[in-house]
């Protein structure tokens, strides 16, 4: 199969299993906190535990999911489960939420760097794989012009962009915005090994496997099965 022939069957269930990484990544990482927040914060903890079951709820959801519209509800439903246990856990003000540019809050404006900085990291290692940015399995062209690159954006977010920052943003109460800070303390994340494969390999690599991988399937007509990210403390 090629590329461009996505959206048939296993397509479809790629989208499935890339959301439910997604998923699972967001859910994994709420928990990391659920434990010392039941102990000093109990009320806090209740939420962020109801937002852990409301972010299941939607993995089973995707499971019938047929349409590339129900899956991207379950995707939209479980981010939104997701960021409202971020910005209790970010000290943010009440009412806040994701935006994406021209945020003017420290969080969001954080968060933007490190979401461009993955785009820019993932964009080469795929275009060197021989992939077309402008084809995804997910996210639809209309969507931008790299909807490849944001699929493999979703696999990612949490394991290298969200895990480096949000310690940064739960450690006070008042968290102040430093781009430098903020910019090298993403650059080691993006250096720093995680497990895979029972491993300890560079992110860098771990995507190259990942785009192995994908290529694979696409050649066998077969779903891509996304890596299940190990959650334990990543190695110096």
């Amino acid at each position: 199969m090629l590329q461009s022939e996505c959206w048939c069957g296993s397509c479809q269930q790629s989208a499935k299993n890339l959301i439910d990484a997604k998923c699972r990544n967001m859910t994994m990482l709420l928990k990391r906190y659920l434990g010392y927040r039941k102990i000093k914060f109990p009320d806090q903890a209740k939420i962020i535990e109801k937002n852990i079951l409301l972010l299941n709820k939607e993995r089973t959801a995707l499971q019938s999911a047929k349409q590339r519209a129900e899956i991207m509800l379950a995707e939209a439903r479980g981010a939104r489960a997701y960021w409202t246990s971020f910005a209790l856990l970010s000290h943010c003000p009440t009412g806040w939420h994701r935006i994406h540019p021209g945020a003017t809050d420290p969080w969001n404006q954080a968060l933007n760097i490190g979401y461009t900085m993955l785009a820019d990291f993932l964009r080469p290692l795929i275009t060197n794989f021989g992939f077309s940015l402008e084809i995804g399995i997910l996210h639809a062209p209309e969507s931008g012009d790299e909807p490849l690159v944001y699929d493999f954006e979703e696999l990612f977010r949490q394991p290298l962009v969200d895990s480096c920052l949000l310690p940064l943003f739960a450690r006070t109460n008042e968290y102040r915005f430093d781009k430098k800070s903020i910019l090298n303390k993403l650059r080691q994340s993006f250096e720093k090994p995680i497990r895979y494969s029972s491993q300890n390999m560079k992110p860098r690599t771990v995507v190259q496997n990942e785009l192995y991988a994908f290529r694979r399937a696409l050649s066998e007509q077969a779903a891509y099965k996304p890596y299940r990210h190990s959650w334990a403390h990543r190695t110096k």
